[in-house]
């Protein structure tokens, strides 16, 4: 399967010094860089945590930054979905966006600092102005976390000040 890289446009406050990168655009001196990409009907993510970003056990990614990640990939992928769903290239027309209605994680494994983290991301549910989307984090052949988000569509004049 042929992947590619997402462009979704993110507003320069967004996950500042966190996530960086996550779906291309937001630069920041402290950004952290995840490449996104898209595999058939899933989006795909892979993040490299840094020492500053551990939990009380110095070995072990802080829970907080795993479920942002989540999260955020989430999103990203219910805006992908909605991009392609009306036919359009991603950031052309009509600015389309989401926010985050609920977040639901459940971690099975910490996630070791120093080694890969995979996001894969799929919509489950879809109507009008919402959708739910699965997100599983692994890390090598470890499953660490499940989380489940319900995207909310906004319009485009909560971005008008950004």
């Amino acid at each position: 399967n042929k992947t590619r890289r997402a462009q979704i446009p993110i507003r320069s406050g967004f996950a500042i010094g966190l996530i960086g990168e996550m779906a291309g655009v937001l630069k920041t001196p402290k950004a952290k860089k995840a490449k996104n990409a898209s595999a058939g009907e899933d989006a795909v993510c892979v993040f490299h945590p840094k020492p500053h970003m551990a939990a009380g056990p110095p070995q072990f990614l802080n829970g907080g930054i795993l479920a942002t990640l989540a999260d955020c990939h989430a999103i990203c992928t219910a805006l992908a979905t909605a991009y392609r769903d009306e036919a359009r290239p991603i950031g052309t027309g009509d600015t389309l966006w989401y926010v985050t209605g609920n977040l639901n994680i459940r971690y099975t494994a910490p996630v070791p600092i120093g080694a890969a983290v995979h996001l894969r991301a799929r919509v489950t549910e879809r109507a009008k102005k919402k959708m739910t989307v699965e997100c599983s984090i692994t890390s090598g052949d470890t499953p660490c976390a499940v989380a489940q988000v319900l995207a909310i569509r906004v319009p485009p004049s909560w971005l008008a000040n950004a």
